[in-house]
């Protein structure tokens, strides 16, 4: 989702708030069949 993606831009910070984002935004890649950009989320 452009807004998450914007959002995780905005603050690199390493925190619990921003892993769960990265995982929210895996699963929502997943969901849309996007698999490499969910791997490099992963990753």
């Amino acid at each position: 989702m452009r807004w998450l993606d914007q959002a995780l831009a905005l603050e690199t910070t390493p925190s619990p708030a921003r892993a769960k984002a990265l995982i929210v935004d895996g699963l929502l890649a997943l969901l849309r069949g996007q698999t490499q950009a969910a791997a490099a989320l992963a990753a």
